[in-house]
């Protein structure tokens, strides 16, 4: 399917190039300038969806089921996550670009893998009522001016016409990423509320899936206002 290219980005190519995100090639055609990588960049990143985890999202080698390290595990609130890219490597450097130097492009790229990884789902599993952003911690975008995961809830709203729902809260508690495994697990223990109460099958999305920690206290809270099923999709797995 045709990417599709608006007005801004014809502005931008015709004022200056853009660089990809990922080589730093000057970008001159619509398609790269809207998704913010060139045609070799994209090429590599094309998405796959290999057997995986549904609780994790990492790729299953010889296990069937759960893998080896979520078998161990307490069943989490959440039914199956899908996870996009692997987060290392090339693929650390594309998160960076998006989530830290707000390659704002990037989201345009990231939006068709993430409908995708809704139709994978929708495979096995009964289709989504709504798509639930991972929500902020307090003041972030006050902070920081930048809320990446906001930005992509944005861009979905154009894409689809599933309800993008933004009614999970979350008190102040420490960041995710500045924690161990076993802190991770305890962190937002009872630190997300859900606003209203939602349909039977609804989706959350994020940019990293680690411990599933996030995912699980959102899908806590999102099944004690009324959600049956809650699935995950996730840009990197870790």
């Amino acid at each position: 399917m045709k990417e599709p290219f608006f007005l801004i980005d014809r502005i931008r190519e015709w004022i200056a190039p853009s660089q990809c995100a990922l080589c730093g090639t000057d970008l001159f055609e619509g398609p790269e300038i809207h998704r913010g990588l060139c045609e070799a960049c994209h090429a590599f990143l094309r998405v796959s969806f290999p057997p995986a985890c549904p609780h994790c999202g990492r790729p299953l080698i010889s296990e069937e089921g759960l893998c080896i390290e979520c078998r161990q595990k307490e069943r989490p609130f959440y039914d199956a996550v899908v996870a996009l890219y692997p987060y290392g490597g090339v693929y650390r450097n594309l998160l960076a670009a998006y989530k830290f130097h707000r390659h704002r492009p990037l989201a345009n790229f990231f939006i068709p893998p993430m409908l995708e990884a809704l139709d994978q789902l929708a495979l096995t599993h009964p289709p989504v009522d709504a798509l639930v952003p991972v929500p902020p911690r307090p003041g972030k975008l006050k902070k920081t001016g930048w809320d990446q995961i906001e930005y992509l809830a944005k861009k979905l709203e154009k894409a689809t016409t599933i309800p993008v729902l933004r009614c999970l809260r979350r008190s102040v508690s420490r960041s995710q990423k500045e924690l161990n495994r076993e802190e991770r697990s305890v962190n937002l223990r009872g630190k997300i509320q859900c606003s209203t109460r939602v349909g039977p099958t609804v989706a959350i999305f994020d940019d990293v899936i680690t411990t599933g920690a996030t995912l699980n206290a959102c899908a806590e809270a999102l099944r004690a206002s009324g959600a049956q099923r809650v699935y995950g999709i996730a840009l990197f797995y870790d």
